[in-house]
């Protein structure tokens, strides 16, 4: 390519002779000679390695590389940054676990005053009670143990989020079974229960002692407040018990 450059240099240099200067109106000719030679022995390089190699609509290997199409490339980066965003959150979700499982639980019986939101006392040695309806969940006013207040969190300081994550009956009036909902929101508790806002479990014949693990979502700290109910088959049944709590940082 260097010498067919010179050459062509040495031919569109003007020169003297004894006329004088050679006509320059053969210099334009010579330029798209030129062009024309440049364009046929470095084009094909030049594609090779553009993004045009890439609109071919075929997949290739010739053993040490892959064109892809446009479309196809783009479709490698979707799938790729899918499986990072799938990754992140499952990272995500271990981490809670984790911080969930080694958070700190802290006990809690009732408060000597519920009238306000500090329904809850750390440590309290006095137990929540809930009242049962005639085969049904307690309805009368009071029936419903009122747990977690909006004052009771965060008890933790910059704690976030928080669960209720065991319950441990010390007494109940009869000895048949219960069952326990646990009811969690921001608004009023018949309005959580009508959202589906509950977990619910059994107390077998009334077992004292034996803390039951609960089910539920993790809850937003000074915003988030808990009530259990209880259903047994005779009316006004009551059944005694403490919570144990976990609270973290989400």
């Amino acid at each position: 390519m260097l010498s067919k450059l010179g050459m062509l240099c040495k031919l569109i240099t003007p020169y003297k002779n004894r006329q004088g200067y050679v006509y320059m109106s053969f210099i334009p000719i010579l330029m798209v000679v030129f062009v024309g030679v440049l364009a046929f022995t470095l084009l094909p390089s030049m594609l090779a390695g553009s993004s045009v190699s890439a609109s071919i609509a075929r997949l290739e290997n010739d053993g040490s590389y892959v064109v892809l199409t446009i479309d196809q490339y783009n479709n490698i980066v979707s799938i790729l940054g899918d499986i990072r965003a799938d990754e992140v959150a499952t990272q995500s979700a271990i981490d809670i676990v984790e911080v969930h499982l080694h958070s700190p639980e802290r006990w809690m019986g009732i408060s000597a005053n519920q009238s306000g939101d500090d329904w809850g006392l750390q440590e309290g040695l006095a137990p929540f009670r809930a009242i049962s309806g005639n085969g049904a969940y307690g309805s009368d006013l009071d029936d419903e143990a009122k747990v977690m207040g909006v004052d009771d969190t965060p008890y933790i300081a910059l704690s976030t989020k928080f669960d209720v994550h065991r319950i441990s009956v010390t007494a109940a009036s009869v000895a048949t079974d219960y069952v326990l909902r646990v009811v969690w929101g921001t608004g009023t508790m018949a309005d959580a229960v009508a959202a589906g806002q509950y977990s619910n479990f059994m107390i077998q014949e009334a077992k004292k002692g034996v803390p039951v693990s609960l089910q539920m979502p993790r809850l937003d700290s000074g915003v988030d407040k808990v009530w259990v109910q209880a259903k047994n088959a005779t009316n006004d049944a009551t059944i005694d018990f403490f919570v144990g709590v976990h609270e973290y940082v989400e």
